[in-house]
């Protein structure tokens, strides 16, 4: 079959599809490998260094994963030729929400805590798991390579936002 499923012969390819689909989903795992590790080495940076900003990054690396996991768990369903299922999305909008409210909380209660009792910021900690962070990011960029839906071309911006800030 020189490469090609059984069903293939029409025009365009099949197989084409299913390597585009099989690139996505790496890429897919590739990017929220990357952000798992951005959110640790912040989190631990933060409780390092007592920095309220990079935790509240964390926080929001670990929204941007919610993103990236319903972007993979969609092309992933598609990969095994399942019917699209219109609650993956929703499940993803609803951990974003959940999560969003639970990071400005934290951030609120902390921030309040810290007007009566101001804490020491140790810059090295910030600064390794800052640079730590920036590199994920640039990692990301990278691997997204060239935006082929909408999806991806969102992706690809918000990381280079992140990346930019």
């Amino acid at each position: 079959m020189n490469g090609h499923v059984r069903r293939c012969g029409g025009t365009p390819c099949v197989c084409q599809f299913i390597s585009e689909l099989e690139e996505e989903v790496g890429t897919y795992r590739k990017i929220l490998l990357a952000g798992l590790v951005i959110v640790v080495v912040e989190l631990v940076g933060a409780f390092a260094s007592g920095s309220l900003a990079l935790a509240s990054d964390a926080g929001h690396v670990a929204i941007d994963l919610t993103v990236n996991g319903t972007a993979l768990a969609i092309a992933a369903r598609a990969l095994r030729r399942l019917e699209p299922n219109p609650h993956i999305r929703f499940v993803g909008v609803c951990l974003q929400v959940v999560l969003l409210f639970v990071v400005a909380a934290t951030i609120v209660f902390e921030a309040y805590g810290r007007i009566d009792s101001p804490r020491e910021v140790k810059p090295w900690p910030l600064f390794v798991a800052a640079f730590i962070g920036l590199l994920g990011n640039a990692y990301q960029y990278r691997i997204s390579g060239r935006a082929k839906n909408q999806m991806h071309r969102g992706i690809k911006v918000h990381i280079a936002s992140d990346f930019a800030c």
